[in-house]
């Protein structure tokens, strides 16, 4: 016999003996426990059987971990290898689990036929926690079934059977719950052949509710609420298990009811407490916005009568309504009612303290897809709802979350920009080499790319009304993410997405700051452009920038295009077209001729149609803001720029007079 085939053979014998001897064990305290007419005589020798059951118990474990470690272990005498202990150490672990939870099974709900006597107070008593952890280290629907109904129990609430088993729901159970909604969705949480992850999720997260809402297994260093939170407002839980914690908590109104009256009792007149009640407002607008169904919304009045009921009153008029978007804006336009500027002040920097909790939990999902090297397609659904829901909250609470100043911290709204909007900007780039080390970076998958493009495309313009609510011409910090959001949408995303949304602008001022940002930067990609090929003199480097030049010239024509067929208004045109035009006369003015006639020939072309607006019916307002306008332009513009203006633009009647 060959020494695998003998350290196989060995510690299959090894292995199943002492699970042997463990069911043994098992059957016996199972015929003791249900069988024996006079139990407290017993107890003491029943309590050496439980004893001695736990350390066999635990050695078996020890000697399974053993069988599954990857290096060479020696046991007895006996040199496994590495193949051939997992294998069988894998084999044996599932057999132990099984044999637990039949165990644990039989002893707390016997079945009818069994001619066993239930006695579950007597089970609880002698229970052994060591089988539980067994039970515990498996991931399947037989394991978490047997959990739910073993929370559920109502003798185990009552913590009169054995209290060791409370201080295993909180030192064991709730740490792996932790632990595990931080991990969903993940391939090793179930077994290969099980395919039931999606419900092995509910299950986990129904175990979390219970612990959520249970009035008897409460436990005094985890307070309900911090449960709660550990499970809604931290970051690091996944999007999925979140969802399935909110669903049966805010989507089920008796589980929320008992979850409401461990928090606020109903003997207690008092209110809930403001941190408290801000942190079940935060988890009620995620269900709402990220989770909540058509269908779910049956029991939504009754949760938001109960929540009412018992928030502060300067609460009470967010929550009395089911719709999320009205009651974000209801909380936005509290600022208005204030008169002082210390109050508004006060009012903004509390509201931005709740928010910043709700933008962390809303920027994990965008974090972690760009962290991880090869996001599954499942995370599109999530990126659909978080970019969602933070465009309706930029869209109504801007001016919350940016507070001035916000002390030594990054404020909501730079948070949301940078992660949503900027920080994708990496996955857009063509090259995949890393400067500085020397490898090549993993190209990101197409369709995740095409989420953010969609994402940032299509809720731009609820961003760009979030800037327009802010000092976004005088604070720097503003004015730079702008900036870089405008060039960014504008060469990676699309030129339509970006037309659509400054033509949305909601007000004639922003809508030309906008433009003139843009307009601003795309002239210096040409200007740039211009000074790479003069300083390199080389026919090589000009050919590679003359096609960028090209690519910059035709996309900024077709936004030029999308802008005008946009904007019915003649004065609006008129207001717009110093900054449309900018950008054509930088490559008018520094392209060359014989190399791009067709392209001058467009962009000289796109100067008529403002000479014919000026020409035309145009109003006195218009006529005297226009050429303030153009002023402001020239003063960025270099001496081959000014001669491209004066040049098109002559024959409009006292424009360059002005």
């Amino acid at each position: 016999m060959s020494d695998d085939a003998e350290t196989k053979w060995w510690l299959d014998w090894e292995i199943g003996r002492r699970c042997a001897a463990m069911q043994g064990l098992q059957l016996l305290l199972l015929l003791i426990l249900k069988t024996a007419g006079d139990l407290p005589s017993l107890d003491k020798a029943i309590r050496k059987l439980v004893h001695l059951s736990t350390r066999f118990r635990r050695a078996l474990i020890t000697c399974m971990q053993m069988s599954l470690d990857g290096s060479q272990t020696k046991m007895q005498g006996l040199t496994q290898s590495v193949s051939t202990s997992k294998l069988t150490g894998l084999g044996w672990r599932s057999e132990l689990i099984s044999r637990s939870v039949d165990f644990c099974e039989c002893l707390l709900w016997p079945s009818p036929d069994s001619g066993l006597v239930t006695d579950t107070d007597t089970a609880l008593a002698y229970l052994d926690s060591s089988v539980l952890e067994v039970v515990l280290s498996a991931e399947n629907r037989a394991s978490t079934s047997f959990f739910l109904r073993f929370l559920e129990e109502p003798r185990l609430q009552s913590s009169r059977g054995n209290p060791d088993l409370t201080a295993f729901v909180w030192t064991k159970l709730y740490p792996k719950l932790i632990d595990v909604s931080s991990s969903l969705p993940a391939a090793a949480l179930s077994d290969p052949d099980d395919g039931a992850d999606a419900r092995l999720a509910v299950d986990f997260a129904e175990m979390a509710v219970l612990l959520t809402s249970s009035l008897t297994l409460r436990n005094p260093a985890e307070p309900p609420m911090s449960i709660y939170s550990a499970f809604v407002l931290r970051p690091s839980c996944s999007f999925e298990f979140r969802g399935h914690y909110l669903r049966l908590l805010f989507g089920d109104s008796d589980n929320f009811s008992r979850f409401y009256a461990l928090l606020v009792p109903q003997s207690d007149d008092n209110s809930l407490s403001s941190d408290s009640a801000w942190n079940l407002f935060i988890g009620w607008l995620l269900y709402r916005f990220l989770y909540c169904d058509s269908q779910d919304t049956e029991d939504q009045p009754r949760i938001a009568a109960l929540l009412a009921s018992r928030f502060p009153p300067e609460l009470t008029d967010f929550v009395s309504i089911v719709d999320p978007d009205l009651a974000l804006l209801r909380l936005s336009h509290r600022l208005d009612t204030f008169k002082s500027f210390h109050e508004r002040m006060a009012y903004r920097e509390k509201i931005h303290r709740h928010l910043l909790s709700l933008v962390c939990v809303l920027c994990a999902p965008v974090d972690l897809s760009l962290s991880t090297e090869s996001p599954t397609e499942d995370i599109r659904p999530e990126l659909l709802y978080v970019f969602r829901a933070a465009g309706t909250l930029v869209q109504t609470c801007a001016s919350l979350l940016y507070p001035s100043p916000v002390p030594c911290q990054t404020s909501a709204f730079e948070r949301l920009a940078s992660c949503l909007l900027l920080a994708p900007q990496r996955i857009f780039e063509q090259s995949s080499f890393v400067p500085g080390q020397g490898r090549v970076a993993a190209q990101p998958p197409p369709y995740l790319v095409e989420t953010f493009r969609e994402c940032i495309g299509e809720h731009l313009s609820q961003f760009l009304a979030g800037f327009a609510q802010l000092g976004y011409e005088k604070d720097s910090c503003l004015v730079r993410l702008l900036r870089d959001l405008l060039i960014f949408v504008y060469r990676k995303i699309g030129v339509s997405w970006l037309a659509s949304a400054v033509i949305m602008s909601p007000t004639a001022a922003f809508r030309a700051h906008a433009l003139r940002l843009l307009s601003e930067d795309v002239a210096d990609l040409f200007k740039s452009r211009s000074d790479t090929v003069g300083a390199a003199g080389q026919q090589s480097t000009g050919q590679v920038s003359g096609e960028l030049a090209r690519k910059l010239c035709t996309s900024w024509l077709e936004f030029l295009r999308l802008m005008t067929e946009g904007t019915q208004a003649p004065s609006q045109r008129l207001r717009d077209s110093p900054y449309l035009l900018l950008p054509l006369s930088s490559f008018l003015g520094s392209s060359d001729p014989s190399d791009m006639s067709g392209l001058q020939t467009r962009c000289t072309a796109a100067f008529e149609p403002f000479v014919a607006d000026w020409n035309g019916d145009c109003d006195e307002e218009t006529r005297k803001l226009i050429p303030g306008a153009f002023r402001q332009v020239l003063r960025t513009a270099n001496p081959d720029m000014k001669a491209v203006f004066i040049s098109a633009l002559q024959s409009c009647d006292g424009l360059l007079q002005s």
